[in-house]
This record gives structure tokens, sequence and C-alpha cells, in this order.
């Protein structure tokens, strides 16, 4: 009589560190290829031509475990690629921070607001059913943490940056690559 035992082997398995695209290699490459890169689930049709969206709800992708459905590609004249923003519908978490760090190395700048003084509030009616207010603010920032719910946040690589701009009171964010000027 024959035993055979199988083992089952489970090993920690980190789904945050997928394949994600790397938005940086996209950099300075004509728009196609970008078009290519991102998958057919996007479409630029309204807006404007830099803005891609995809159009199913349930749809969405994940960029170090978190989701979006939205992205603004910026190109120069020659359509070639200048800056790509990943936009969210939440403010980045601790643990897309933590593996982003890991990718990416630490931020040289977390900038976070010591002052906020309202200058101007101007509230414009175009028609009898829709009406815009527009603020403007000035701020002050110094250098702090994640912990302390920072506006920005940036990385300076090799050839581009990132920017990872938290808007906490809408929450929302994105994160932006983009060449260096």
């Amino acid at each position: 009589m024959k035993i055979i035992i199988s083992l089952l082997l489970v090993l920690p398995y980190n789904n945050y560190m997928m394949d994600y695209i790397k938005f940086e290699a996209l950099l300075g490459k004509h728009i196609s290829t970008v078009e290519d890169s991102i998958g057919s689930d996007f479409e630029n049709t309204l807006f404007q031509k830099d803005f891609y969206y995809i159009t199913d709800e349930l749809v969405k992708k994940d960029f170090f475990g978190m989701k979006y459905n939205m992205l603004y590609i910026k190109t120069n004249d020659k359509d070639a690629v200048e800056a790509i923003s990943i936009l969210f519908q939440k403010v980045i978490t601790r643990q897309f921070y933590d593996t982003f760090v890991k990718e990416y190395g630490e931020p040289i700048h977390t900038q976070v607001i010591t002052k906020r003084k309202e200058v101007i509030e101007k509230q414009e009616k175009t028609d009898s059913d829709f009406a815009s207010n527009a603020k403007k603010y000035e701020i002050e920032l110094r250098e702090g943490t994640f912990e302390e719910n920072p506006l920005y946040i940036i990385w300076k690589k090799e050839g581009y940056e990132i920017k990872a701009f938290l808007r906490h009171e809408q929450n929302i964010s994105e994160v932006t690559f983009s060449m260096q000027q």
C-alpha cells in the first residue's frame, strides 16, 4: 500500500505588491503608448482630450491597494506625455503610503497646513438651476508627517517627480507622475 502525503504550503501573500502600471516609464512617450498601457476600459470622449475615465461604475483599477477609475494625462504639442495623474475618490491610506514608500523610497517633502486664511469667496449664479461657489485661501505649510494629514507629499526621482495631493476635507486625492522641470 502506497501512502501519498500532500503538503499545502501557505505563503504570505501581499496583494498590494501586484504588478502596477509604471506610470513613470510612460513619461516622454507618445500618448498612443499610454493608451495601450492603460487598457481598453478607459475612454476620453467627454470633457477634454486629456481626461481618461472608466464609464462602468463597477470597474475600477488598482494602484497600490487603492481603487481608481480616472486619469488625467497632460501632453505637449507633439502628443508626448508630460504628466499622468491618478485620481482617487478618497484620501490615500496609510497602507497605500507605506507600500508606495517601499517602491519609491521616502518622500523629500511632506507638507502640512499650519495656517489657512480665506481671502475671497465668490458666488456666481449662471442660470436658475446652477450656481457656483469659489473660495480662495492663503495657506502656510511646514514639513510634517503622514499622520498630520499633509496637503502634499513629494518624491524626486531621477528624471521625474511624484506628487501626492491630499484633500482631506473633500475626501479625495491624486498622485501625479511628471517629468522634472
